[in-house]
């Protein structure tokens, strides 16, 4: 859940700072944006990208602690 953490904590305001510029680069001249006409400050789209990050985390992290937790510490330092 950390490096979730970490990775929105740097890249919301990458994400912020850098869109203008990319659009700058990669848009054609016709169009508003390259990321199909979002805008490089819509709050909805960085709020789900976060929100998806933060729950991909979470289940990364909850199911393989919830294994190591129901194992015997003794038995799992005897198995070697």
């Amino acid at each position: 859940m950390a490096l979730a953490a970490a990775g929105v904590t740097i890249g919301v305001p990458a994400v912020l700072a850098l869109s203008p510029v990319l659009d700058h680069l990669l848009a054609p001249g016709w169009r508003k944006s390259f990321a199909y006409d979002s805008q490089p400050t819509d709050v909805k789209t960085i709020a789900l990208a976060a929100l998806v990050l933060a729950l991909a985390g979470l289940f990364a992290g909850y199911f393989p602690a919830r294994r190591a937790a129901s194992v015997d510490p003794m038995a799992a330092l005897r198995h070697d």
